[in-house]
């Protein structure tokens, strides 16, 4: 038996022992735990590790298969990655790339610092602006691998955007680099080869056209002038072909370059009318021109190219219409601070297209792909609505500068104190000219009845527009009336009847040229108080430069100048008129004032700084079509003597020549024959109106 004291001690033993036990079951339990958990890390991390194997095996395959050669940078430049084949091509050891300064071990590797520093400038740039950069750079490798590579630097960003390295990519162009020289090189002999045919063909086509153009105005057979207008008409077709060919090449290759400069608005106007209406001699087709009178006269744009825009639609528009007319309407569409929308539209009544053929109009024939691509290039765009048979419009937008303080392209002085009476049977012209006075806030009264003209006419009237077909009857039924009307003659471009007792207004009709008329600053001025038949003249003992770029106006210049019979040279250009003016002394040079590089002005201020009494006296005419008050002005303080508008005409070329030319070295008289020579040619005939 235990005794109590005992009994309490083995509980107490047996207690501790239990305690203990439970302890040594717990260390056992979290030991084996701590086993199990580092076998399922030693697991996990096998795992992890094999998916890292993977996915750097499949990284190995990618950039080895991928055709640049691509390196990961951190932000320091440490390499972290990158094409282990193209690496050892380039002749870098991987090894020896971990975590060091990637550039600068490529500087080991190629034979030039300027390639290191430029990659340096490179890196630092995307870091700051966080942006792709690419280039292309020749490089030469000291294991002597070269070639042409296309060079980019990529920022790479984390899931929270924030910059974390840079991605570096030699992609080998040099196969494609050389295509592109051989494309280059191909491009340039063919512009080589465009440009010799071009001189080549356009230089003899322009002595024919200038030679036709001249002998058309001649007293030919009928027969004659149809071959000669046959001729006009082939070589007209065949340079505008060269053109096209020269310029579809130019778009081809990227080459076209739109180059603005500040032009003067009535000059292109003139020069288009100038060479379009050589078009409507053989034809009945009535050419209209509609010019908004508030158009700025000067803008900045591309001149040439505008022009070249107009002729195309105007060709194509007259070559497709064999009856009714063609117009071309000039308006600016809308307007802020300094720049418009020039607007043109170009309508016919010709053949039409078909609403299939509409959407590819543009894609069929150069001249159409030519205009469209020279729009856009200018920022504007081309468009047309046509009806099948009906005819067609064509319209185009052009955004143009605008020149500060400048005048608007047409102005009538006093015109709420002038009124006119027009006497016209043919509504399309009579109501082209009837919305013109309307724009220039003039009034006009038009009759076609004779009984109404007579009325009429013993009204006031500022002036009297009359068609040049009626003229003769006009002028006698005002003689039997007792008036004396300030008439204004309405006719053909090709019709050189002459009337010394008339303005005249040379069809097509528009803002400038009515304006002119009105302000009674146009060639046909009326000059019945100081014209005498013996003030024209002809000499031998003149020599005249024309200067103009557009070479129709320089024969046209030249043709009627020849009735003179003095020495006539001519020049395109500022710079070439200098030159002439310097080699040759000359007793009058006439001036156009529009041309590209030195306008006529600028030409003028030169040839006035030149030393010597010859320079500073020398008579020089400015050629224009500008009917903005004060152009005289302007041309007479920029050293100009006087000035001379387009069209040229017969009375006003007189009236320049007499006065600018020494009468000691006028000899004999030319003889102009007018419409009617004297008043005694007036018969009772005026009942036929």
């Amino acid at each position: 038996m235990y005794s109590q004291e005992e009994y309490n001690a083995l509980l107490t033993e047996l207690r501790n022992e239990r305690t203990e036990r439970k302890r040594l079951s717990r260390e056992i339990r979290e030991r084996d735990n701590v086993i199990a958990s580092f076998e399922t890390q030693e697991n996990l991390y096998r795992t992890l590790k094999n998916q890292k194997d993977i996915r750097d095996n499949y990284l190995d395959i990618l950039l080895g298969n991928t055709p640049c050669a691509t390196i990961m940078m951190d932000v320091n430049r440490n390499f972290i990655f990158g094409s282990k084949n193209s690496l050892n091509a380039m002749g870098l050891d991987l090894s020896i790339l971990n975590k060091s300064d990637f550039l600068k071990n490529f500087s080991q590797i190629v034979h030039t610092d300027i390639i290191i520093e430029k990659m340096s400038t490179s890196f630092q740039s995307v870091l700051e602006k966080q942006e792709i950069l690419e280039y292309h750079e020749s490089i030469e490798f000291k294991n002597g691998m070269k070639g042409h590579f296309k060079v980019a630097f990529i920022p790479v960003r984390d899931k929270k955007n924030a910059m974390v390295g840079v991605l570096l990519q030699f992609c080998d162009v040099t196969n494609m680099q050389k295509i592109i020289e051989e494309v280059q090189k191909a491009s340039n002999a063919k512009s080589i080869f465009l440009a010799r045919m071009s001189h080549e063909v356009r230089t003899p086509m322009n002595a024919i056209m200038g030679l036709v153009e001249l002998s058309a105005r001649e007293n030919l057979s009928e027969q004659m002038l149809k071959y000669m207008l046959s001729i006009k008409k082939a070589s007209d077709n065949l340079l505008s072909i060269i053109n096209d060919i020269l310029d579809f090449s130019k778009i081809e290759s990227g080459k076209l370059e739109i180059m603005p400069a500040e032009y003067d608005v009535s000059s292109l106007i003139h020069d288009i009318i100038n060479i379009t209406q050589i078009k409507t001699i053989e034809s009945e087709i009535h050419f209209i021109v509609d010019i908004d009178s508030n158009i700025p006269n000067k803008l900045i744009g591309d001149e040439v190219r505008i022009r070249q825009i107009l002729l195309n639609i105007l060709d194509n528009a007259f070559k497709y219409t064999s009856e009714g007319f063609v117009s071309i309407t000039m308006s600016k569409k809308t307007q802020n601070n300094n720049t418009l929308l020039l607007g043109i539209e170009v309508t016919d009544t010709g053949d039409g297209i078909k609403q299939e053929d509409i959407g590819k109009i543009f894609e069929t024939g150069l001249g159409l792909t030519i205009t469209k691509n020279l729009c856009e290039a200018m920022g504007g765009g081309i468009s047309v609505e046509s009806v099948y048979e009906k005819g067609s419009t064509f319209t185009i937008i052009i955004p143009q500068l605008i020149v500060e303080q400048c005048e608007k392209i047409a102005s009538v002085q006093n015109s709420d104190k002038k009124k006119i009476l027009l006497y016209e049977k043919n509504d399309i012209y009579a109501n082209s000219i009837i919305k013109t006075l309307g724009d220039l806030s003039v009034e006009c009264m038009r009759v076609a009845n004779y009984n109404i003209f007579c009325t009429e006419l013993k009204k006031s009237y500022s002036f009297v527009f009359v068609s040049a077909d009626i003229f003769a009857q006009a002028k006698k039924t005002a003689w039997a009336l007792g008036v004396e009307p300030n008439f204004v003659i309405i006719k053909k471009f090709n019709d050189n009847a002459y009337e010394k007792y008339a303005k005249t207004l040379i069809l097509p009709t528009h803002a400038i040229s009515i304006a002119n008329i009105l302000n009674e600053t146009n060639d046909g001025a009326n000059l019945e108080e100081n014209f005498d038949e013996s003030r024209t003249f002809v000499t031998t003992d003149v020599r005249v430069l024309i200067v103009d770029d557009i070479s129709i106006n320089l024969m046209v210049a030249e043709g009627l100048m020849s009735a003179y019979m003095m020495h006539i040279d001519t020049c395109t250009n500022g710079k070439a008129a200098i030159e002439k003016i310097k080699n040759t002394k000359y007793d009058i040079v006439f001036m156009d004032h529009m041309m590209p590089e030195l306008d006529g002005i600028e030409t003028t201020r030169i040839i006035r700084k030149i030393s010597g009494e010859y320079f500073a006296n020398l008579p020089i005419i400015a050629l224009t079509a500008n009917a903005v008050s004060g152009m005289r002005n302007m041309f007479l303080q920029s050293g100009m003597n006087d000035l001379l508008t387009k069209p040229i005409e017969l009375p006003k070329l007189n009236e320049i020549l007499d006065k600018w030319i020494p009468s000691n070295k006028k000899s004999k008289y030319a003889i102009f024959k007018p419409l009617l020579d004297s008043p005694q040619d007036l018969d009772s005939s005026i009942m036929d109106l």
